[in-house]
C-alpha cells in the first residue's frame, strides 16, 4: 500500500462494508460461531481480489506468486491435519 494511499482505503472500506453485515447476520443467527464463520466469509471473498490487485501493481504473474507458495501450502495443510489429529 505504500505510495497507494487511495487502494488500501478502498479495498478495506470494501472489507469493512462486507464484515459488518455478515457480523451481524452471522452473530444474531449463530452467536459466535456465526460470526467466525462470517470473518472467514468475508476473508475468503476479499483475499482474491487483494491479490488480484497486488499482482496487477506489482507487474507480477499469478505464476510466480504460486511457484513461490507451492510448499508452504501442503505444509500448513499437513501441520492443521497433524495437530487436529492430536487434539481431536
Amino acid at each position: 500500500a505504500v505510495g497507494e494511499p487511495r487502494t488500501a482505503a478502498l479495498l478495506n472500506s470494501l472489507y469493512v462494508a462486507i464484515l459488518i453485515p455478515a457480523l451481524l447476520l452471522g452473530a444474531t443467527s449463530a452467536g459466535p460461531v456465526g460470526a467466525a464463520w462470517a470473518c472467514l466469509i468475508t476473508a475468503l471473498i476479499n483475499t482474491p481480489l487483494n491479490l488480484t490487485i497486488l499482482l496487477r501493481r506489482l507487474e507480477m504473474p499469478a505464476k510466480q506468486l504460486f511457484a513461490a507458495m507451492w510448499r508452504p501450502l501442503p505444509a500448513a495443510a499437513i501441520m492443521y491435519l497433524t495437530v487436529t489429529a492430536f487434539l481431536g
